[in-house]
């Protein structure tokens, strides 16, 4: 059955149409044309003949010869019989002459036709009448007509078989074929037959599709083959990405478990009594620890964005507090290169949303941390913004958090590939900034996933500042009542002067105390405030409060306050000293005349609590204002044997200042002189300026790296412009021909970092010069007690009151000897009643037989699992009937599904080895004590 679609109905029904469109051309337009032009022709002939006619009556009409005149009309009739029926002669007045017996007209129909002639001498003198019938000539030119359009249609239909015939068979048959032929190549049939090869346009087709087919049969194959090595390809990546997540998570466990005893027993260390030096070196220590897990968490989450197993955990939260929280931690790192941190939570921003506080504490850690890494001067300055989303149907918010520096910038051609992994502003060797270029790549994944987007906005040295937004609802969690809240009412319509260097924190406070409704003024020099002190009291409208930083060049804060403090004229204002040193006493800002002190980063609702309650003890009605609280440890001093030098000169160039401070105390304990320089053009500097006995070399300094620096000292000392001096690098790169680059640039010896105390040591003897080493000596244990200098002891401080667990039963489960002597520090030095067991399966047992408030649960043990364990502690719980005991996991599995896991088991909460006092006191705070207020 042919389909409408055939190509042979596509030629033939045009065919057709063209003969019908003909025969109906010939029978309904022309035809009929060629019937009127031919009774035209017809009328004009008659016409022709009857005025012939006439002219031959005129002389017969005037001789009156009527006989003559019959002769001549019948004999034209008899001529054009039988087309003529009659015809009719009348002289001038009307009479008939012809014929005789007079006849009515016929009336004129289709065929039937009347033609008038007048007969004419001079004058008119008759006329002549022809009747005649056209229906002969029609039906004769009808049939002649009709005999030709049928040839014509004859003659058509057989030049449309012929033309059909050849279209079919050197045409529409082999491409028929050829469709047939591709429909079933596109099925996979690469051998179905073709149609035979021509010499012709047709053939040149075959030949083409021939050749398409045969490529197409090879690609195919070619193509089975690709995908049978992809699919290989696809499960041996699979695989390998399987082998590589279960690689670093279990990486990330078995390092963890170490971090756990470094961190662990640095903090018990700093829970003993330590002398200054002690106290920092233990410090550097955590600061060391710290970076190596932030290190290990960086790539543990690229790990799982990479595998797609990256999930956000959103709960209901207080944003600000949070964002507090992360402020707080970063200032000490920003107090030490003399930076100050900020935070500017917008009034009309909600506070109360439900996020991942984990997550979004970690793009802004990682934001602020770099920044305080790029910044040397200035300031850090964190924006909090929302905009409520206007598409009909969305509750949420749109949160915008900037990070504002005034570091060195980002150059236009870095900024557009910051945010891809392993990405780093500088990648030299001379390289100023460590990091590994994965946090902003982290960054950009989780805001992604938080339905925001990050951005970057710097100029070379003016500062950047980073943005991101991010999608959350708003939440109805309450906020828990702070001790610091108070009824700011009592501030409003009075007056602040607000003194501080830097404009952007006065900024930020005036905006606070203006939402307060105070008038504010702001100044950033002790000067300054003093003449506006002057204005202020000419126009008899003294400040209510002054609040003045503590670190101001020229005048600092606490002069400043001494200044006011002796002006008998200034009474009734209340001086707050404002400083990010928050160690600093009581005693010491009343001394200078305050009434109350605020450390920064400055809290609104701090700030808030310390302007009500000052002004309330300037008003007698409180007692005192305690903003204040230092913890002071004192320390024995000790000194141990030790190998020592006779006062060896070092050149130190290093600029890592972690690694400045470990070297510096290695050498100045093996009784060095230190000459500290911070890149190679400083130590080439001081070498060709000093007389030293050795330097140590750093490879990857800025401005100048070790090489360069190593390669000119040498020219000087080849060149006699000093003296010999033995060069040995110190440095991280410990690749094969590392070291052999290091001699090539003219150094002696390499040591690798980290560096082993002993391979110093044992440099130090190997290439100083004689005078330095001939005093090396081993004196005897000399135990001695000094004076115990004040020294800040963190650990004791993040302590606080530990007499509220006095007296709380913790089970430790764990296999781990390390982990549990950490353990054990801790909750002992917290005061709870601690009892042990090394595997799930003595933990049931001892659970069983004593008894305990919280049960610290490792999940990775020998006989038994925690996870086994717990099950078996909760089901004892539910069958004796006992109130529940929380059981929580402290483990280095750290991945989601872990939580999971802990979860199903039975276990209460999650907490992530390595385990710190801090986070043993929310547990203790989270489970014990508030389950007994509750």
């Amino acid at each position: 059955m042919v389909k409408f679609t055939s190509i042979y109905l596509k030629v033939f029904i045009p065919i057709i149409l063209v003969l019908l469109s003909l025969i109906s051309y010939a029978n309904f337009i022309w035809l009929p044309n060629i019937i009127s032009y031919t009774n035209a022709q017809l009328q004009k002939q008659n016409t022709q003949i009857l005025k012939g006619m006439s002219e031959g009556l005129v002389p017969l009409m005037l001789s009156g010869n009527l006989s003559d005149i019959y002769d001549n009309i019948e004999l034209v009739l008899s001529d054009n019989s039988p087309q003529w029926k009659t015809v009719y002669l009348n002289d001038k007045v009307g009479n008939s002459l012809y014929p005789i017996d007079t006849v009515p007209l016929p009336v004129e129909t289709l065929d039937i036709h009347v033609l008038r002639q007048p007969v004419r001498a001079l004058d008119l003198i008759g006329e002549l009448i022809l009747v005649y019938d056209s229906s002969y000539d029609r039906e004769k030119f009808t049939r002649e007509s009709q005999n030709f359009v049928t040839t014509l249609l004859i003659s058509v239909l057989l030049t449309a078989a012929v033309i059909a015939y050849v279209l079919t068979f050197f045409v529409l048959h082999p491409v028929k074929g050829l469709s047939q032929a591709s429909k079933r190549l596109a099925e996979g049939d690469y051998d179905y037959p073709l149609p035979k090869s021509r010499k012709d346009e047709i053939g040149t087709l075959l030949t083409s599709f021939r050749d398409m087919r045969d490529k197409a049969f090879l690609s195919k194959q070619q193509l089975l083959d690709n995908n049978r090595e992809l699919v290989l390809a696809k499960e041996r990546a699979e695989e390998n990405n399987r082998l590589k997540s279960e690689f670093i998570a279990n990486m990330s466990h078995e390092i963890r478990t170490p971090m756990n005893g470094i961190f662990g027993m640095a903090q018990l260390i700093m829970l003993t009594d330590l002398d200054e030096t002690q106290a920092s070196y233990i410090n550097t220590l955590m600061i060391s620890a710290d970076s190596l897990l932030v290190l290990i968490d960086d790539v543990l989450d690229f790990s799982k964005i990479e595998a797609g197993k990256m999930e956000l955990a959103p709960v209901a939260m207080n944003l600000e507090a949070m964002i507090e929280e992360v402020t707080d931690l970063l200032a000490l790192k920003a107090q030490e290169k003399n930076l100050e941190v900020l935070m500017k939570y917008s009034f009309d921003t909600p506070k109360c949303v439900v996020g991942d506080p984990g997550r979004i504490k970690q793009i802004i850690t990682n934001l602020v941390g770099n920044a305080i890494k790029f910044t040397e001067e200035g300031y850090i300055i964190i924006v909090v913004e929302s905009e409520r989303l206007s598409e009909p149907g969305s509750s949420k918010t749109r949160f915008k958090i900037s990070v504002q520096d005034t570091g060195i910038g980002i150059p236009d051609e870095i900024q557009k590939t910051i945010f891809e992994k392993f990405s780093q502003a500088d990648a030299s060797t001379t390289k100023q900034y460590s990091g590994t270029g994965l946090g902003l790549a982290i960054c950009e994944q989780l805001t992604r996933m938080m339905g925001g987007e990050i951005s970057v906005t710097s100029v070379a040295g003016q500062g950047a500042t980073f943005t991101f937004t991010m999608l959350l609802d708003e939440s109805d969690m309450v906020i828990p009542n702070r001790k610091k809240e108070c009824d700011v009412s009592v501030l409003k319509g009075l007056t602040a002067l607000v003194v501080d260097d830097l404009d952007v924190t006065g900024m930020v406070i005036s905006e606070w105390l203006n939402d307060l409704g105070m008038e504010c003024k702001t100044c950033n020099s002790a000067i300054e405030a003093l003449v506006l002190f002057g204005d202020a009291r000419a126009a008899n409208r003294p400040y209510d409060f002054c609040l003045i930083d503590y670190m101001m060049p020229d005048i600092t804060g606490d002069t400043l306050g001494k200044i006011f403090a002796h002006d008998d004229t200034i009474e009734d204002t209340v001086f707050i000293l404002m400083s990010a040193f928050n160690d600093i006493e009581k005693r010491e800002f009343e001394s200078a005349g305050f009434t109350a002190f605020l450390a920064k980063p400055i809290k609104r609702h701090v700030m808030e609590y310390v302007l009500t309650e000052a002004l309330l003890q300037v008003n007698d009605q409180k007692e005192e204002v305690q903003t204040v609280d230092a913890y002071k440890a004192y320390t024995g001093l000790s000194k141990k044997s030790e190998t020592k030098f006779a006062k060896a000169k070092v050149l130190l160039a290093e600029d890592n200042r972690i690694n400045q401070k470990f070297l510096t105390g290695a050498l100045q304990g093996l009784n060095c002189e230190i000459t500290l320089a911070n890149n190679g053009q400083e130590a080439v500097d001081h070498a060709l300026n000093g007389n030293f006995d050795i330097i140590l070399m750093d490879c990857q300094m800025p401005i100048m790296d070790g090489y360069v620096a190593a390669a000119n000292i040498r020219d000087a000392i080849n060149e006699g412009r000093i003296k010999d001096m033995p060069i040995v690098a110190v440095t991280a790169n410990a690749m094969a021909g590392d070291k052999e680059k290091c001699l090539e640039a003219g150094m002696q010896d390499y040591i690798a970092k980290p560096v082993v105390r002993d391979k110093l040591i044992e440099a130090l003897q190997k290439w100083l010069p004689e005078h330095a080493r001939k005093e090396l000596m081993r004196p005897a244990v000399v135990e001695e007690t000094q004076a115990k200098p004040e020294i800040d002891n963190p650990s004791k401080s993040e302590q606080g009151d530990v007499s509220i667990y006095q007296g709380i039963r913790v089970l430790v489960i764990e296999d781990n000897k390390v982990n549990m002597q950490v353990a054990l520090g801790i909750l002992k030095s917290l005061g709870c009643v601690v009892e042990t067991a090394l595997n799930g399966e003595q933990g049931v047992e001892q659970f069983m037989k004593i008894g305990c408030d919280i049960v610290l649960m490792d999940c990775q043990m020998p006989i038994m699992s925690g996870y086994e364990a717990t099950v078996q502690i909760k089901n004892h719980i539910s069958r004796m009937g006992l109130n529940n005991v929380p059981v929580i996991a402290l483990t280095a599995n750290i991945h989601k599904e872990d939580q999971e896991k802990c979860k199903v088991s039975g276990m209460d909460d999650f907490y992530a080895k390595p385990v710190r006092i801090k986070s043993m006191q929310e547990i203790l705070d989270k489970w014990v004590l508030g389950k007994a207020r509750h």
